[in-house]
């Protein structure tokens, strides 16, 4: 199945760039976190430069935005595979703050728009996982004292973040779903997946209400396998694919929905 690159042109050129440059070079290049379609255009340009490698890690096992560590050699493995290079500053720390036990938990949506407000790129961001009263992010070394020195207050609530231990991480939380759709048509897979009319659907992606890999979708077109898809008020979704056909030649799709 094709993948979705509309949006992604910037980065595009950007992954050329570092492949050529490690291939003039020999410099290691470390690209900003990805999301999993991006992880996929980064695969694509892998193939057409076989000389070349790269590593995706997103600090823990299940991340699902990785940064990509481009290379024409790797030298050395930590236990999981994580690539170790020191010269970049890429290590990819996790950083943890509690919240107010006595106000409402804090969502992803309010911890990206403090981050976003202070100025920091969404690519500069790995995962952000809210559960209860605590909040765990990714980012690389060189932005995490930034973070823990600028983002002191989210909404209505005090935050301070320090740097947290892998095995702190609450249990990820991805429910697997299936809808059944007549077409790949963006339109018809948000009314699927929010529950909705298709003519309803139409409205909130005209509305702005509807990202595809966290680009608005402003046009029809079909969905691919590692595309994300974030509805407001609904949730996000992880496309993982055709499952089946039905009699009636309907599409059984499977998706990850993150909690």
């Amino acid at each position: 199945m094709p993948m979705n690159t509309k949006g992604h042109e910037l980065l595009i050129a950007r992954l050329y760039d570092a492949f050529d440059k490690v291939s003039k070079s020999g410099q290691q290049v470390v690209t900003s976190f990805l999301t999993p379609a991006e992880q996929q255009i980064l695969e694509m340009i892998a193939k057409s430069n076989p000389s070349i490698q790269y590593h995706l890690s997103g600090g823990y096992p299940m991340a699902e935005r990785q940064a990509g560590i481009i290379s024409d050699g790797f030298d050395e493995f930590d236990k999981d595979g994580s690539v170790i290079i020191q010269d970049f500053g890429s290590q990819i720390v996790c950083l943890k703050s509690d919240t107010d036990s006595y106000l409402k938990p804090l969502k992803h949506p309010d911890v990206l728009g403090a981050l976003m407000k202070s100025g920091i790129k969404r690519e500069s961001i790995g995962d952000i996982l809210c559960e209860d009263h605590q909040i765990f992010l990714f980012c690389k070394q060189n932005m995490a004292d930034f973070i823990s020195s600028e983002i002191v207050r989210i909404g209505k609530q005090l935050v301070h973040f320090e740097l947290a231990e892998i095995n702190e991480l609450p249990e990820i939380k991805r429910e697997r779903i299936e809808i059944n759709v007549p077409s790949l048509r963006f339109d018809a897979i948000v009314a699927a997946l929010s529950k909705t009319s298709r003519s309803k659907a139409e409205g909130m992606i005209k509305q702005g209400f509807v990202k595809i890999n966290d680009i608005v979708l402003d046009h029809k077109g079909q969905l691919c396998n590692n595309d994300i898809v974030s509805i407001r008020r609904c949730g996000r979704f992880l496309f993982l694919g055709i499952k089946n056909t039905t009699r009636k030649e309907r599409l059984v799709l499977e998706f990850l929905k993150y909690s």
